[in-house]
């Protein structure tokens, strides 16, 4: 084998012009063709950026070995000022060997842009006044990427680099012939490397070890991944040996043997069964960590982080690192230095800022000693909770953990910004509940520590998200950006009241114009009264509190309980319970600028709240709470007729007081309508994208068939499909559901123990302790619909006959069939003001006949779907696996098998479908002959359980009993054409 040679360990089966393409990437190609240059450079000291110069010799690498990986640079300035002293002293060979290093550690990751690597490339370059311009296939491959570095690479890049300069110095000091051998020798030259590197970077290792022979090592840089890829898939070893490269590299094989083709690890339906991770991602399940990702790429995009967040703190790290140098060196000014620096920036909470200026002017000592024992060592997260403690005789006020924890992370950016950010409790607090990750415990190291978990993870998920992220800084940013920014005024109004939504807040006033929300107040029937026409009159609305002592605006839930557990106490617990929402909705959680709305005389009334909660007493025992309110449109208001079915559905919940929020865009519109004088929006008809052609080739079906199962869904968003195993029910499921909806598609399966809690919703165990109300698959596919209420979303329920329907669905029966209907929820998640089930909510169920007749299925359940069969015998089923055989080139002899076998099946029910048989594997030498022994008898044992014995069984459907069927068949067909040629012939022969 040769360095140029890209088919070393290649399954003979893949075209040399296409070994290259590991895990089905089209980047490999490019990357990997890149990387032999720099592989042959090194072999023979020669350049990649420039072939003909000597660059990669071992006096070079001597020179990097000094100046970069015996000089670490542990300051808090920035990598590339840290780099332009370390190589200030080095010659421009060795500059230029450190940027070809440097292009061999950026060429493989998806996670950096081109302009990026580009940059970061030419940044040794241009200190040393290097103008080197890329060969063109070195600089286009910069735009591809086939891994993810993640947290390692954007971390420790210092480590990453100096593994490489140890890895060339320690090849290059080599004879050129021994040189190139190792370089032939992937096995060999690992062991190589093993021994003669002192450096930890295992990241590093694998990627270097795949760019320079990917034909036997994978683009996997967490070794996480590569141990749980092992142990998933360690059935595949015929002969498992304790070299985990090797059999990586045979479980890969024997998986692109059985597909026909290269593989993607990361990808479906493979990722599922080695991560743990993936499984929101193949479900389609939005996990809170997807929506925190989500928000996050929007931010993103519409914040310059690097000018808003980013600057500022690096330029406080270069201002600590001279606060550092002086406390350590003796200089009497330090604390001036430190006082003025901790005033840079918001990174400290006000009043322990001003807690902490006076403790160092009265006890500068006691300070001194504890930041002198902190910053003389190397930064290091468990010193956090030694500080708090050291400054807690000078601090006894205001040194709490979290602030303890803020000044610490302050402190440490000097050593490394990038590496360590800056701390502060809310933010983290906030994000830890927005991506449901549990508390590491309470003391300053355990704080940091959560903080660290969630830059790394941000980091680690930020290129599936379009995310360019250099380090944890950027990282924190980022996340300090998303749960503390405003919305941007750029985005839709309906877009910026999810976002605020999704975080947990109110925005009162929002100088944009966006309305954080909306509310109901009933007045048509107090005390049989209706105060509509007043309030319409007066402007203003009002909430009897005949019996509330005089409270005010913002009093908090707890205080208020107890009086209305008081001045109510005549009053059952349910009414004091709804007494309480009412009240503290109205005087809390209301404010100026929300939506109020009111019903009369079936019309509803829109107006905008204008001013604050007051307390009005009355010497008849009337006492009552007012808001002004400045109602929109005539006095006539809105006809229900005019109102979507979802807005109608709720103002029927019978409280005094609702939250309308879900309802904000089409009261908005109302508001605008009426204010304007112009005719009210249509609500919204969610029209379904039509079949293709593409889609229906895709599934081997007839368009039309396609078709008519999408206008089934428009007119009844609840459809099953219903056939023996093996017709494709949830691959059409799961293909339809993509195309209807793309990426808001969930999928659950049904079994007999599932229940409403796994469904909708149900109290779960905490981590602290105690339960907590979580939302199961339904109740996700409906709150995000309701954010979404122009977009189709889908419901996949896999084997949706295998649970007990009635206790699975609960009172969701009702709202299958009456969707502007409203009813209480079994757990009153929505604080009994009911629950609708939005129409842009489609549910598509698969069903197994074998498993359960359609008979069995209960009439509720019948009503509520439209049930479409797919039967072997019946189109288009008994279409699909001959159009897939020949869309794949392979012959239609399968095709005649299996609809010979189906044919000696008596029950409709239990015959094979085409799904058994489109698969590649079972058209390579034995795969026919193994798929019909290992899963289609089985199913026929069964299904002929105590009637036919094994041995009968195979007598009856084996294949070759089916196969000689089929052969004499096929021969009595030929014999018939052959005759009929020669009766044609006889009578066309003019003699």
């Amino acid at each position: 084998m040769t360095l140029d040679d890209p088919t070393y360990g290649a399954p003979a089966q893949i075209a040399a012009s296409d070994a290259t393409r590991t895990f089905a990437r089209s980047a490999a190609g490019p990357v990997e063709a890149a990387a032999r240059e720099l592989a042959r450079a090194w072999a023979d000291g020669d350049s990649a950026f420039t072939p003909g110069t000597g660059v990669w010799t071992a006096e070079h690498a001597a020179e990097l070995m000094e100046a970069f990986v015996g000089q670490p640079d542990m300051s808090g300035a920035s990598f590339d000022d840290k780099l332009s002293k370390q190589l200030a002293a080095v010659s421009p060979g060795a500059v230029q060997l450190f940027a070809e290093l440097y292009y061999l550690d950026l060429l493989p990751l998806s996670d950096y842009r081109g302009a990026t690597k580009r940059s970061r490339i030419q940044s040794p370059l241009t200190m040393a006044g290097i103008d080197i311009t890329l060969p063109r296939t070195l600089d286009a491959a910069l735009d591809h990427g086939v891994m993810n570095g993640g947290v390692a690479f954007k971390t420790r890049r210092f480590w990453q680099l100096s593994y490489l300069v140890q890895c060339a110095a320690s090849l290059l000091v080599l004879p050129t012939g021994e040189r190139r051998e190792l370089l032939g020798d992937p096995l060999a030259f690992r062991d190589f490397i093993d021994d003669h590197t002192t450096v930890n970077a295992p990241s590093q290792r694998f990627a270097l070890l795949y760019l320079l022979f990917p034909s036997l090592y994978l683009p996997i840089a967490k070794g996480e991944h590569r141990a749980q890829i092992r142990t998933a898939f360690a059935s595949l070893l015929s002969e498992p040996s304790n070299d985990h490269d090797v059999d990586l590299r045979a479980i890969y094989d024997a998986l692109v043997s059985e597909a026909g083709g290269h593989v993607d690890l990361y990808q479906a339906p493979y990722r599922e069964q080695w991560d743990p991770k993936a499984l929101s991602s193949t479900t389609y399940q939005m996990d809170p960590w997807t929506r925190f990702m989500g928000w996050a790429a929007k931010v993103a995009i519409a914040h310059d982080l690097s000018a808003t967040e980013r600057a500022y703190k690096v330029d406080l790290a270069r201002r600590l690192e001279t606060v550092r140098s002086g406390l350590l060196s003796g200089d009497k000014d330090w604390a001036v230095q430190l006082r003025e620096a901790l005033t840079y920036g918001n990174l400290l909470d006000p009043f322990f800022r001003v807690a902490f200026f006076e403790g160092l002017e009265q006890h500068t000592e006691e300070i001194h000693q504890a930041l002198r024992r902190f910053w003389r060592d190397e930064a290091d997260p468990q010193l956090l909770t030694a500080l708090q403690v050291e400054l807690k005789p000078a601090l006894p006020q205001g040194i709490t953990p979290g602030n303890a924890t803020a000044l610490g992370a302050v402190l440490m950016m000097e050593r490394d910004s990038a590496q360590f950010p800056p701390y502060r409790p809310t933010p983290v607090d906030k994000a830890r509940a927005l991506t449901e990750q549990p508390a590491s415990g309470t003391s300053p190291a355990e704080r940091y520590d959560d903080l660290l978990t969630i830059c790394d993870e941000v980091l680690d998920r930020s290129a599936d998200f379009g995310i360019e992220l250099a380090d944890r800084l950027d990282a924190q940013g980022l996340i300090w950006a998303v749960v503390s920014y405003p919305p941007p005024e750029v985005w839709p109004a309906n877009e910026r009241s999810a976002f605020v939504a999704w975080r947990g807040e109110a925005v009162a006033d929002d100088p944009a114009g966006m309305t954080a929300r909306a509310w109901l107040v009933r007045g048509n029937n107090i005390n049989g009264n209706d105060m509509v026409p007043s309030w319409l009159d007066k402007g203003q609305v009002t909430l009897a509190a005949s019996t509330l002592r005089e409270v005010e605006e913002g009093i908090d839930r707890s205080e208020l309980k107890v009086i209305v557990d008081e001045d109510y106490a005549h009053s059952s617990y349910s009414a004091r319970a709804e007494w309480l929402d009412d009240f503290h909705n109205f005087l809390s959680r209301m404010s100026s600028g929300h939506l109020i709305a009111t019903i009369s005389d079936a019309r509803l009334h829109v107006g905008r709240i204008t001013g604050p909660a007051t307390y009005i007493a009355s010497d008849e025992g009337r006492a009552y709470l007012r808001r002004e309110v400045a109602w929109v449109g005539s006095s006539e208001g809105v006809d229900y007729a005019d109102l979507s079915p979802g807005l109608a559905s709720r103002l029927r919940v019978p409280r005094n007081v609702l939250d309308l929020t879900q309802e904000l865009p089409e009261l908005e519109a109302l508001v605008a309508a009426e204010g304007d004088a112009a005719p009210l929006p249509s609500p919204i008809q969610l029209t379904l994208p039509n079949a293709t052609k593409e889609l229906a080739g895709r599934l081997h079906v007839d368009r039309a068939w396609l078709q008519e199962c999408i206008d089934l869904l428009q007119d009844r968003p609840q459809l099953i499909y219903y056939g023996p195993p093996g017709t494709g029910k949830t691959f059409i499921a799961q293909a339809l559901a993509e195309h209807l909806a793309g990426d808001n598609v969930r999928l659950v399966q049904f079994h007999p123990a599932y229940s409403y809690e796994d469904f909708f919703e149900g109290y779960r165990p905490v981590p602290s302790g105690g339960f907590e109300l979580r939302p199961g698959p339904m109740r996700k596919v409906v709150d995000a619909a309701r954010e979404n209420p122009d977009v189709p979303h889908v419901l996949i329920i896999d084997e949706i006959n295998r649970g007990n329907l009635a206790k699975v669905f609960g009172e969701l029966y009702f709202l299958l069939e009456y969707r502007d209907r409203n009813v209480d929820l079994l757990y009153a998640a929505d604080d009994d003001q009911g629950f609708t089930l939005p129409r842009n909510v489609f549910v598509i169920g698969t069903m197994n006949t074998a498993d359960r007749s359609i008979a069995l299925v209960d009439a509720a359940m019948r009503r509520r779907f439209a049930f479409v069969p797919l039967h072997p015998a019946e189109s288009p089923t008994s279409d699909v696996l001959r159009s897939w055989l020949a869309s794949e080139g392979y012959p239609a002899r399968v095709a005649d098998l299996l609809d010979e076998l189906n044919a000696r099946i008596e029950d409709t029910d239990f015959q094979i479908g085409p799904s058994y048989f489109m698969r590649h594997a079972v058209h390579a030498p034995g795969g026919l002959d193994r798929t019909w022994r290992t899963a289609i008898l089985p199913l026929l044992e069964e299904h002929h359980y105590g009637e036919l014995s094994r041995e009968q069984v195979a007598s009856r459907y084996g294949l070759d009993a089916i196969s000689g069927r089929v052969n004499g068949r096929r021969q009595t067909d030929e014999a018939l054409e052959r005759d009929e040629q020669v009766a044609v012939h006889a009578t066309s022969d003019p003699d």
